[in-house]
């Protein structure tokens, strides 16, 4: 036994090796276009002239600008799909054997970017987006699903949070590579995609080696109950898992219902409730703007008048600060609770946004000012890992029974691969427009999912599931 009370070294060892393989890929893919984007762009260039007969400085500017945005916007359009599936995934395969499966689109999409540049194509390499969206969404999907089902209900919010510290750490790590200095160039950029097979071999391995999420194997077990004890008993390293057993026989016992579709989630009261607060938390974790923060961030400090390299450095400032925060969250939301924390993030966010226009009029009166907006943005990074960014995650799988969770969790999860869609395309057009002022679009939206959670987000910090579908009936 570990020092934490129901925290074994077999339940750490699947916890980790679960979250890096899953929430390290959903990061590292995220942010590993961005650092490279002119090394990407050129060989675009490229491609297009040598197609058309034309020097690649010829080249429409449009041409690249679209495939650029299809680069951008291709892998949440498969965040979607894989969101859509992961019911069918889940019950298919299982929860740890859905992720499982789910590596293969990993090595699938590694193979086209280790092709693509030998065969001129960036057809392909936009084909290999969108097949690890696809597994992106899969991700995050199965994996807090999974983590949330074996996980004691004392520690269920410390070890679902871990998910999103692992998409921070690999949204660092992508940053680091793809600098110039290390893979961000024009020979070695294919290496730099196809390293994220490496944490996909890490949990292939790994996974092989851990069981099946106890509640699943009971649900699927024909009232055979020795796969889910013996589970149980690996996990918890001890024999004495009665109770454990028992607490997930409750999740199943109210009329052993068979799996539900999203119709009949909507058709329900009991499960309406917890779906919209579901759609709506999930919602807010993009549409609160921290993609914009992430994908733009350089722009907003070149913006606020730094060189090119200190807003370089910036940005990797404030993807460690963010990634640190959620250290915050995972001490805190078994003891403060997730509303607290969800409120205080959104406040946070809220703040810093207003703050950051009014700095942003200003970048050019004084060099303070440059350096307060580095400061707001990291505030606005780490306010948000704090709640909007961990929480989320299980939140979702908390609110309902096994019978519901796999198609709540499908709806939350494709819901959330819209929002980052729609806020990734949307947001340059409207800066445009706005200027700084655009940051009081996130301000309204903020306000807006603080007074939603504060009025209809019942407490979940250790109930049992069966506890907590019991407060919406």
């Amino acid at each position: 036994m570990l020092g934490i009370q129901g925290m074994t070294g077999s339940l750490l060892f699947t916890v980790i090796m679960s979250a890096f393989g899953s929430g390290f890929q959903h990061g590292y893919n995220g942010v590993v276009v961005n650092p490279p984007q002119m090394v990407l762009e050129q060989w675009i260039r490229q491609v297009a002239g040598d197609r058309s007969g034309l020097a690649p400085e010829d080249v429409d500017d449009n041409t690249i600008t679209w495939v650029w945005s299809g680069v951008v916007a291709v892998m949440c359009v498969g965040g979607m799909v894989g969101g859509a599936t992961t019911g069918a995934v889940a019950q298919r395969f299982g929860r740890r054997g859905g992720l499982l499966v789910n590596n293969v689109l990993v090595f699938v999409a590694t193979a086209i970017y280790g092709t693509c540049k030998v065969a001129k194509s960036y057809e392909m390499f936009l084909i290999g987006r969108f097949i690890i969206g696809i597994n992106n969404g899969l991700n995050t999907g199965l994996c807090p699903m999974y983590l949330s089902e074996i996980s004691p209900k004392l520690h269920r919010g410390a070890v679902g949070t871990l998910y999103e510290l692992f998409v921070n750490l690999g949204g660092v790590l992508a940053t680091v590579f793809g600098v110039q200095a290390v893979l961000g160039t024009e020979k070695d950029w294919p290496y730099l995609f196809g390293l994220m097979s490496v944490p996909a071999a890490m949990q292939l391995v790994s996974l092989c080696f851990v069981p099946e999420s106890p509640l699943h194997l009971l649900a699927s077990g024909a009232g055979d109950d020795t796969d889910a004890r013996e589970a149980l008993m690996w996990l918890r390293d001890t024999d004495d898992v009665d109770e454990d057993l028992q607490e997930l026989a409750s999740e199943l016992s109210p009329g052993e219902r068979p799996m539900l579709g999203l119709r009949e989630l909507l058709a329900e009261p009991a499960l309406r409730e917890p779906l919209v607060i579901a759609l709506v938390v999930m919602a807010s974790q993009q549409l609160a703007g921290i993609n914009v923060v992430m994908f733009y961030s350089t722009k907003i400090f070149v913006a606020a008048d730094m060189s090119t390299r200190d807003a370089q450095l910036a940005t990797l400032a404030v993807s460690v600060v963010k990634m640190l925060s959620v250290l915050v969250c995972t001490a805190l939301v078994d003891r403060a609770g997730r509303r607290p924390l969800l409120l205080a993030g959104y406040g946070g966010m809220c703040g810093s946004a207003v703050l950051l226009t009014v700095m942003l009029l200003f970048v050019e009166q004084a060099t303070w000012v440059r350096w307060l907006t580095a400061l707001l943005l990291m505030l606005f990074a780490s306010s948000f890992s704090v709640g909007p960014g961990a929480i989320p995650w299980f939140l979702v799988d908390e609110l309902f029974s096994h019978s519901a969770r796999a198609s709540a969790s499908s709806a939350a999860v494709c819901l959330n691969w819209l929002c980052n869609f729609v806020v990734s395309m949307v947001f340059l057009p409207l800066q445009m427009v706005m200027h700084s002022y655009v940051f009081l679009i996130f301000v309204v939206l903020l306000v807006v999912f603080a007074f939603f959670v504060f009025a209809k987000l019942p407490e979940t910090k250790k109930k049992p599931i069966i506890e907590i579908t019991e407060l919406f009936e």
